[in-house]
């Protein structure tokens, strides 16, 4: 994101082969992820997923703004599907986070104050 906004701002021109380096590098991470989704799926829902959150949107964001910069053919139909699936992932991790706030999972318990006995 920030290459692309330092060479050119949001409306500046067709991105370079460095930032389509970039977003490659992205989908390639992205890629790595769905790789380990089965790993991910099994174990049970803890906020530490949030950490996905960020690449998945920045690389949505990422390819979006090529797309609206002048990239087409490819970009067309990714910056589609790139936006529905972070859309869909962060959602999840709402729910997620929602479900385990009602519950009452969602902030650790402290831990249990001890006590000495009192002397005899």
């Amino acid at each position: 994101m920030a290459y692309l906004f330092i060479t050119g701002g949001p409306k500046g021109g067709v991105p370079d082969n460095v930032a389509l380096a970039l977003i490659g590098y992205g989908l390639f991470s992205l890629l790595v992820i769905v790789r380990d989704l089965r790993w991910l799926l099994v174990q049970p829902f803890n906020t530490s997923y949030w950490a996905f959150s960020f690449g998945i949107g920045a690389l949505a964001f990422d390819i979006v703004l090529a797309r609206a910069r002048g990239m087409g053919g490819f970009f067309d139909w990714l910056s589609v599907a790139s936006m529905v699936v972070a859309n869909l992932v962060i959602g999840a991790l709402i729910i997620g986070s929602l479900w385990q706030l009602f519950t009452g999972r969602l902030l650790a318990n402290p831990p249990a104050a001890t006590q000495e006995p009192a002397p005899s």
